[in-house]
């Protein structure tokens, strides 16, 4: 597989099924809060496991080190959490219009 493909499995993977834990494992439990602030605690939970785990496997898995390339790592970095974060907004949304839940539905139309 090559090193690019492998950020786009991370997007897919953490983005995804992040949102799949918050609307079914996380919600199901007895006792939960369906309030909206933890829908955005688990958006924020995704972009920076993503940002983190981003950083750390270019950080890793790229090779030769050269001048200036931690910044080019960070905004790869940045941008693949972003993504992330979109899929996750997109999930939520499909989700909440179209997939029983008992969740909040902050996103239904």
């Amino acid at each position: 597989m090559e090193q690019w493909s492998i950020l786009i499995v991370i997007v897919i993977l953490l983005g995804v099924l992040l949102a799949i834990w918050y609307y079914k494992p996380y919600n199901e439990q007895p006792g939960r809060h369906y309030k909206p602030k933890y829908w955005f605690i688990f958006l924020g939970i995704t972009f920076f496991l993503v940002l983190i785990t981003t950083f750390l496997l270019e950080y890793i898995v790229v090779e030769p080190r050269l001048p200036g390339a931690l910044s080019v790592e960070i905004r790869i970095a940045l941008g693949n959490a972003i993504y992330a974060t979109l899929l996750y907004f997109i999930t939520s949304f499909v989700w909440c219009n179209w997939l029983p839940t008992n969740a909040y539905r902050l996103l239904k139309i």
